[in-house]
C-alpha cells in the first residue's frame, strides 16, 4: 500500500480546512424508516459551500498544480532524495507479493487517495458525481504514473496487478458517486505496528488488515430497517501474517465479524461531520469469527 507524502498534506488540508468549506452534507436518505427523531446517516462525501458558485477555474488550476507537484516530488524524491538503482523497463506479474495482502492495500489506497482529490474539486465548484470523476482519473493517474516509475527500479518492476488493484479502490469510489446505493459496500483498514517490525506502515503488512464492509441497513428493504441499525457493517476481513516483506508471510488470517459504521451513529456537529468521511475508512476493533490460519472467536479483531 502506497501513499506519498503531498496526497496526505491535501487530505490534512482539507479536513483543516475552515467550518463550512468542506463540512459534510446532511441529506436525509428517501425512505431511510429511522423516525422521525433519529437521524439519518451522513453523507460519505465532504460538500463545499462554494458549490452553488460553479466551478472556479483558479481553485482547479490549483488541485491540478498540487497533482502536477506531487508527480514531480516524487521524481525528485527518487532522484535526489532516496536515489535508486535503475534499469530497463520491466513488468513484474506480483499478484502474490506479500501474500496477497499488497492487494488489498493497492485498491484501499486508491481509494483513499480518489475521495481526496474528489474533496478537492468539490472545494473548486463542481459537482458530486463530476468532483468523483476528476478525481478517480487523478488518483489512478498518479499511481499509473508511480507504477511507470516503479518499471525502471532495478528489483521493482512494473506490475499490472497493482495497477489493476488502483482501478478497483478509484471505480468503487466513482461508482458509489454515480450509483449512491453502492455507498453500502466500502474497503476500510486496521493496523497495528508488528513486533519487530523495521517498515513503515504502508509496508508492514503483518499488522495490516484489509476489510470489505457492507451496511445491511442501506441494502435493506424499507420495512425491515427499523431493525437494522445504521452503524452497523457486516465485514470481510484478510490479512499476512508470521513473516515481513523481505521473506515473505507463512500464514493468512481472514475475518468475518462486524465492523462500526461512524456515518451511521447519531451524532452532528461541524467538527463530527468534517472528519467522518475520513475517520469511517478505519476499521475499529470488533467482534469476528476467525476463519484462517484457524477458526476462532476474536472479540476485537483489528
Amino acid at each position: 500500500m502506497r501513499l506519498s507524502a503531498p496526497f496526505l498534506v491535501l487530505c490534512s488540508l482539507l479536513a483543516a480546512a475552515p467550518a463550512g468549506t468542506a463540512q459534510a452534507r446532511l441529506d436525509l436518505i428517501p425512505e431511510a424508516g429511522l423516525g422521525l427523531d433519529a437521524p439519518a446517516p451522513l453523507s460519505l462525501h465532504p460538500l463545499p459551500d462554494s458549490l452553488d458558485a460553479g466551478p472556479s477555474p483558479l481553485r482547479t488550476a490549483g488541485v491540478i498544480g498540487f497533482g502536477v507537484g506531487a508527480a514531480g516530488y516524487e521524481l525528485v524524491r527518487r532522484q535526489v532524495i532516496d536515489p535508486r538503482a535503475h534499469d530497463a523497463f520491466t513488468v513484474e506479474y506480483d499478484w502474490s507479493y506479500a501474500r496477497w495482502a499488497d492487494k488489498p492495500g493497492h485498491a484501499f489506497s486508491t481509494a483513499l487517495q480518489t475521495r481526496i482529490w474528489a474533496a478537492g474539486y468539490r472545494w473548486a465548484g463542481h459537482d458530486d458525481q463530476t468532483a468523483a470523476l476528476l478525481g478517480g482519473a487523478t488518483a489512478f493517474a498518479g499511481m499509473l504514473y508511480y507504477e511507470v516509475l516503479d518499471g525502471f527500479d532495478l528489483g521493482v518492476g512494473f506490475s499490472p496487478p497493482d495497477l489493476g488493484a488502483n482501478a478497483v479502490g478509484a471505480g468503487l469510489v466513482v461508482a458509489q458517486a454515480l450509483v449512491p446505493p453502492l455507498e453500502a459496500v466500502d474497503l476500510k483498514l486496521s493496523y497495528w505496528p508488528s513486533d519487530g517490525n523495521t517498515c513503515d506502515a504502508s509496508c508492514d503488512y503483518e499488522g495490516q488488515t484489509a476489510w470489505l464492509t457492507v451496511n445491511p441497513h442501506r441494502l435493506a428493504p424499507v420495512s425491515a430497517r427499523d431493525v437494522l441499525p445504521p452503524w452497523l457493517n457486516l465485514a470481510v476481513g484478510y490479512g499476512a501474517r508470521d513473516g515481513d516483506v523481505r521473506f515473505g508471510f507463512d500464514e493468512s488470517v481472514v475475518y468475518l465479524g462486524l465492523d462500526l459504521e461512524l456515518a451511521g451513529l447519531p451524532i452532528r456537529g461541524k467538527v463530527w461531520e468534517a472528519l467522518v468521511p475520513w475517520l469511517r475508512m478505519i476499521h475499529l476493533p470488533a467482534p469476528a469469527l476467525r476463519l484462517s490460519p484457524d477458526v476462532g472467536v476474536e472479540l476485537l479483531a483489528y
